[in-house]
Formats: C-alpha cells, sequence, structure tokens
C-alpha cells in the first residue's frame, strides 16, 4: 500500500521537509536520489522548540533524506540563540511515512512519528492528507489538513512530579511544545516548479509564505508570521547520483 506521489517538486516548511509555512504535507519529490539541507530562522515571539519553557531566537539546521520510497528521515538541530547552554543543540529526529499517493488512490496519506530524545522539545507525532488540483500545465494547487496528537508518550524530566518514573503519556504543553497540537490545515500553490505560495493555520498561527527555486537545487523562502512577523529559510538539494535518476525516469 506505499506507493510515491506525483509531485516533481516539494515546497519544504522551516524544518526542511515537504510541506508549507510550518505545517507538513504528505506529497514529496519524485527524485529519491537527492539530500536536502535547510536553514531557517524564528524569532522570539514565534518560537518552536522552547527549550525548557523559555521562547527564544531560534536558528534551525536540517537534514531531510529518503532512503526508501515510503519512508523520509528528517534531522533537526535547534539553537536557541539567547539561551546559554553546552553542546551543539537539541537534537530532533522524526520519521515521514507515506501511505497513500494520490496517483493510485485519490488522495497523499502521511504519518508522522517522532522517537522521544531526551534534549528534544519539538517532538510532534500526526496524520495529514492532501490532494492536489491541477488548474493548467503549469498552476496547481494542494490543500492540506491534519491532526498533531497534544501528548507524547515518554519518562518524566525530575523536575515533574509523578508517581510513576516510566514511560507514560505527557503533554506536549509541558515542555513548552505547542506544535502540531490539535487540528491544522492549509494550502499551497505551485507556479510551473519555480514560484510557491502557501497560507496556513498551524494550531496557533495563521502564516504565509512565498518562495522561489533557483537552478532547481536552491530555495530561497519569505514567510509572514500571524501578519505579524516576517523571517526566512534557505534550502539547498544535492543530488546523489544522476544517472541513477535517468534510469529511473527511463523505466518508468
Amino acid at each position: 500500500m506505499l506507493f510515491m506521489s506525483g509531485n516533481v517538486f516539494s515546497q519544504t516548511n522551516f524544518f526542511g521537509k515537504p510541506g508549507l509555512v510550518r505545517i507538513p504535507k504528505p506529497s514529496f519529490n519524485e527524485d529519491r536520489d537527492n539530500v536536502l539541507f535547510n536553514f531557517s530562522y524564528m524569532p522570539r515571539e514565534y518560537s518552536v522548540n522552547n527549550f525548557m519553557n523559555r521562547r527564544s531566537e531560534e536558528l534551525f539546521y536540517s537534514l531531510n533524506l529518503r532512503p526508501i520510497n515510503w519512508l523520509s528521515v528528517n534531522l533537526v538541530i535547534t539553537r536557541p540563540i539567547d539561551v546559554p547552554r553546552i553542546g551543539i543543540g537539541d537534537r530532533h529526529l522524526d520519521f515521514q511515512f507515506y501511505v497513500l499517493n494520490q496517483k493510485r488512490y485519490g488522495i497523499n496519506l502521511s504519518m508522522i512519528l517522532s522517537p522521544t530524545l531526551d534534549a528534544s522539545f519539538i517532538d510532534h507525532n500526526s496524520v495529514f492528507i492532501s490532494r492536489e488540483i491541477k488548474l493548467s500545465k503549469t498552476l496547481s494547487f494542494e490543500p492540506v489538513f491534519g491532526y498533531g496528537l497534544k501528548a507524547n508518550y515518554r519518562k518524566r524530566t525530575k523536575s515533574m512530579r509523578y508517581e510513576d518514573d516510566g514511560y507514560q503519556w505527557i503533554k506536549k504543553s509541558k515542555f513548552g511544545n505547542y506544535y502540531l497540537s490539535g487540528f491544522f490545515g492549509g494550502i499551497s500553490i505551485n507556479a510551473k516548479d519555480k514560484v510557491f505560495f502557501s497560507a496556513e493555520y498551524d494550531t496557533q498561527y495563521i502564516n504565509l509564505s512565498s518562495s522561489v527555486t533557483l537552478f532547481k537545487k536552491l530555495n530561497l523562502k519569505a514567510m509572514y508570521l500571524d501578519f505579524t512577523q516576517l523571517t526566512g529559510q534557505v534550502s539547498y538539494t544535492i543530488f546523489l547520483d544522476k544517472s541513477l535518476k535517468r534510469n529511473v525516469k527511463f523505466h518508468e
């Protein structure tokens, strides 16, 4: 039941995965033989990591790859700018499973699972659907809807008082984590696989974005958070084996 989507290019969210502004989407790039590097900035008022419930300006460095057609792996390092710390930053890991695709089932359906890491304050587990609608050969739009769990199955921290010290369901808000908590949705517009626009509700704010892809590898993106704050993002894709990519397209 696991198949590839029909999209040629997927706009990325601030985590460096297929998405809009802050929310993900279940469609993706057909070309699996690449690695995407992403850098984004979140201002204090719209911080996501919220290390120990402390808001801060945040820098996100991420790497996204798809080792098999139905799975992508996303690695993220977050550096709160004005929070003293030792080390490279907070680490985050999640797995996105592409369960259904539009070519065969009429919709795209994905799930994200985040294994709990002691240093991660942005764990999120969610399910979401979308459908790309073609308006012309060069223009399409894609509505996205989903739901993110409001609690994570994890151990308590030393600062929390629970009778049970083992794994249990704990509200994400206890850790300052409000990312994808509840229902979210949005829409993206794709013009010639080069210019993208999106609008979304990310369970907290209404956000807008526009981006442009240069040389089929570099994507520059401007984001407008809650109609109040401008921020930016840069993504770069490295193709691992061009000959393999040509062979895959030939056999298709």
